[in-house]
């Protein structure tokens, strides 16, 4: 198996495929840890059901709209995309135990 470096998604559904070893792997595809602090914050009563299904639903949307930007790009994303995905996973992010 080739290092995690030559590795992209190449769809929505998230699927991995390989890369040449010259080109870099999109930026990492958000990690999990906001949807990890969803599921704390309503095992701990913080959050109502509804309230982490729409926010799991935000983090969904932002994911997808990633891996769609990449598809566009080769495989990867601009600094200015980059940028706009943080923006909108940090707005979820306050929204969190609010």
């Amino acid at each position: 198996m080739p290092p995690k470096s030559f590795l992209s998604t190449s769809n929505l559904s998230g699927e991995i495929t390989r890369d040449s070893p010259n080109t870099l792997a999109p930026c990492c595809f958000m990690d999990s840890r906001l949807s990890h602090r969803i599921n704390q914050e309503r095992r701990e009563g913080e959050i109502t059901a509804g309230q982490a299904r729409a926010l799991h639903a935000q983090d969904r949307f932002i994911r997808k709209e990633e891996r769609f930007k990449a598809r566009q790009n080769g495989g990867h994303i601009t600094r200015s995309e980059q940028r706009s995905l943080n923006q909108q996973e940090n707005a979820v992010s306050r929204e969190i135990g609010r």
